[in-house]
């Protein structure tokens, strides 16, 4: 990939800017653009997974703003070209304590964009279990969510119980926190060869390591035995039988079929708890349902626009 030849909606929109703001003394950035219009409809906040940032997701900013949307798209703190958690070691992707992700979207949303229309959260897989958290403890900033194979559980991790999982975890945590976990490594080309269980579509399957190619800053490795310590754990208090009925907030949860990496299980369960949530499958998908082939895109936001449609006021 080449950033010079990269297809129209693969690019940065009209008008988009880059802000930064400091959190727990880590500079963050995030970007945004309103459309042509000035008056939207509602501010779409997108909610990106692990690994990901704000240049992914310009084809799905290009075709918001196309319906009349303002888009927010947030770099978490230690991915993108926010601050990265350690000066030795920036490529490894360790974490934050989940809840420390949701004060750093309520930063954003409460000091930085201050939107004076519907907010409606777009969220994928560790952006998804983020919104989750967010939406339990601010209930009233978000007049919809959506998210996309959300991580509510860890697949390879599922067939141990959280009272195993989780102690175990701790002592690694507290042993190689910030050393890779077994079988992760730093970024390379070849981190994400299996494309296919991310998507199959063959163009938009090569834009996450062809970013990352061309703006080596947007690097980042396998996750830490932290980071997969501070997941499970944030899956585990989502998953207590109190939460989901308390998230009250109308929501679309959908999962593909094709799934390698979260559990669907998990979320199919959390989705039957809460009161107000729409819940899809998707069968030819793969992880990454917004970048995947025209049809699953489709799809998903036909479902997408509804939910917005049927709740923004």
């Amino acid at each position: 990939m080449d950033l010079n030849t990269l297809e129209t909606r693969f690019t940065e929109p009209a008008n988009w800017q880059w802000q930064f703001f400091d959190h727990r003394k880590l500079k963050v950035r995030y970007g945004l653009a309103i459309p042509p219009s000035q008056k939207p409809e509602a501010c779409v906040v997108i909610l990106p997974g692990r690994t990901e940032y704000a240049e992914k997701y310009f084809e799905t900013a290009h075709e918001l703003l196309a319906q009349n949307f303002s888009v927010c798209v947030i770099d978490w703190p230690g991915q993108g070209q926010s601050q990265r958690f350690a000066k030795l070691f920036p490529e490894r992707g360790h974490a934050l304590a989940f809840h420390d992700y949701a004060a750093a979207l309520h930063v954003l949303l409460k000091k930085q964009i201050k939107s004076n229309v519907p907010l409606v959260m777009l969220a994928h897989s560790m952006g998804a279990n983020i919104g989750l958290r967010y939406l339990k403890r601010y209930p009233e900033i978000f007049s919809c969510a959506a998210f996309s194979a959300p991580l509510l559980g860890i697949k390879q991790l599922a067939f141990l119980p959280f009272a195993i999982s989780i102690p175990l975890l701790w002592v690694l945590d507290r042993v190689a926190g910030n050393h890779y976990a077994y079988g992760e490594k730093n970024w390379s080309d070849e981190k994400r060869d299996d494309t296919w269980r991310f998507s199959s579509d063959p163009v938009r399957c090569t834009i996450h390591n062809g970013w990352m190619r061309c703006v080596p800053a947007l690097q980042l490795g396998g996750a830490t035995y932290g980071w997969v310590y501070r997941a499970v754990k944030s899956c585990a208090i989502l998953q207590k039988p109190q939460t989901a009925p308390s998230i009250k907030t109308p929501c679309l949860m959908v999962v593909a079929g094709k799934e390698t990496l979260v559990d669907n299980r998990a979320a199919k369960t959390f989705a039957r708890r809460m009161p107000n949530c729409i819940f899809k499958d998707i069968p030819d998908s793969g992880h990454e349902i917004i970048m995947e082939t025209d049809e699953v895109r489709s799809e998903f936001f036909a479902y997408f626009y509804t939910l917005v449609h049927e709740n923004i006021v």
